[in-house]
């Protein structure tokens, strides 16, 4: 007989917590948003590595020691710890460097919640040997110090990979990790980009957990999602700009945190069994004989508490779950004492996460907006390890990360392309445009 993934007990609490899938909440501040920490967390769950005890101290006195052996002359060190350890030197050094923003970070500090989204989206991958190149020689020196004696392998019993979570968005996920190891063997490019790297896939994630949200009883899929390049007008007969760009990821956000709310309060999870929280679309074909009833009675009691009327009855474990769906967001309502609190939720979701791709053109309201800097490094890693692709293969690569452009955005593309000079026409036709990597 199949365990259900139900709690045993399921009853009504005070108060909606969300501690999984979703990095905002109902009380944040800025200072949650820390995208060094953030870029440390991935580096951390991508290379499981950590730093030593002692963090950035100890290191230092393990890099001077190294070097003192090898130095002729003492007073040459002073002239390396300015160069390696003054200001944020040692942090441009490697990817790995970044592992030190995380001295004296506590596992509970807010600042780590934006990073376990990226951590959710990896699913525990994670590159078997870093990629250094060929750096200066003093930088190889410290690289290998670093490596020896600066970090240890991280403990997977205490970070548990992926986050503890099965991932929401299984096709985003697959292209997250299939960059995430690209970049790593270009670390230099990775320091150099890897902010934007994690603003994009914030982003993306984001808006398509909004739109996918409502489709909880399928498999999640990329969803139409268009963007416009900065230069370009934005008009109301571009209908794709306005129908499926930011105002729809909008429309669907107020219901975001009430559905994730419902997903966390009705789950058993037990860590013992290396069981992991499960999303809503996956949880509903887990349902098992009696959870009907189970939800039946949950949402009969919640509609109680909130002082509802009893729910329609219906049949069946997807009915009933669908039924409470609806209850969790009733509660936040306009004119209902707890809107306020979902209301904050959407507001610090668009000013942290949304804002560095949403632009206001006008009569077309709220569109979506790529720079060229953004253009470039996405489409550098749809190439990936390809020289090369079609054109229509590299925006079906854009399709699977869900980017979209509409036609007259395509031709600009490649306007943008011919101008960066990464453009190969092997003839007239569209399927003859080769557009190279600039990596």
């Amino acid at each position: 007989m199949k365990t259900s993934v139900l709690k045993e007990t399921l009853k009504p609490e005070k108060n909606n917590r969300l501690n999984s899938y979703f990095p905002v909440r109902t009380n944040d501040s800025k200072d949650a948003y820390d995208w060094n920490v953030a870029k440390a967390v991935f580096v951390r769950d991508l290379y499981r590595r950590q730093p030593v005890s002692g963090g950035l101290d100890a290191f230092k006195e393990a890099a001077k020691e190294e070097f003192l052996s090898v130095l002729d002359d003492e007073d040459f060190w002073p002239h390396l710890e300015t160069m390696y350890f003054g200001e944020d030197a040692i942090y441009q050094l490697t990817p790995e460097s970044l592992l030190f923003e995380l001295d004296n970070l506590k596992d509970s500090a807010s600042k780590n919640r934006l990073g376990r989204l990226f951590s959710s989206l990896l699913q525990g991958a994670y590159i078997e040997q870093s990629n250094h190149g060929s750096s200066h020689f003093l930088d190889t020196k410290m690289i290998r110090t670093l490596q020896d004696l600066g970090l240890r392998t991280l403990d997977t019993k205490k970070y548990r990979p992926g986050a503890g979570e099965r991932a929401w968005l299984p096709f985003l996920s697959d292209t997250f990790q299939q960059d995430a190891k690209f970049l790593a063997t270009k670390p230099d490019y990775m320091l150099e980009q890897l902010e934007q790297f994690l603003r994009l896939y914030a982003y993306l994630y984001t808006a398509q957990l909004c739109l996918n949200i409502h489709g909880w009883t399928d498999v999640p899929k990329a969803r139409p999602l268009y963007f416009i390049m900065e230069h370009e007008v934005a008009s109301k007969e571009r209908s794709q700009l306005t129908q499926y760009g930011h105002r729809k990821v909008f429309e669907q956000l107020k219901d975001l945190f009430p559905y994730l709310v419902a997903n966390e309060a009705l789950q058993h999870v037990d860590e013992n069994q290396n069981e992991r929280l499960r999303p809503l679309w996956y949880l509903k074909q887990k349902l098992v004989a009696g959870d009907a009833e189970k939800l039946r009675q949950f949402a009969i009691d919640f509609a109680k508490n909130r002082d509802y009327p009893s729910p329609v009855e219906g049949e069946g474990a997807e009915y009933w779950l669908s039924e409470l769906l609806k209850l969790y967001c009733k509660q936040f309502e306009k004119g209902r004492t707890r809107a306020s609190a979902n209301s904050k939720f959407v507001s610090y979701t668009e000013e942290f996460l949304c804002s560095t791709f949403v632009r206001s053109r006008g009569r077309s309201g709220k569109v979506l907006v790529m720079n060229q800097d953004y253009l470039s490094l996405l489409t550098n890693l749809a190439i990936g390890d390809n020289e090369k692709l079609r054109f229509h293969e590299l925006l079906d690569a854009f399709k699977a990360r869900g980017v979209f452009f509409d036609k007259q955005s395509q031709q600009a593309l490649i306007e943008f392309f011919e101008r960066m000079g990464n453009v190969e026409r092997m003839s007239d036709s569209g399927d003859a445009v080769y557009v190279r990597k600039t990596v």
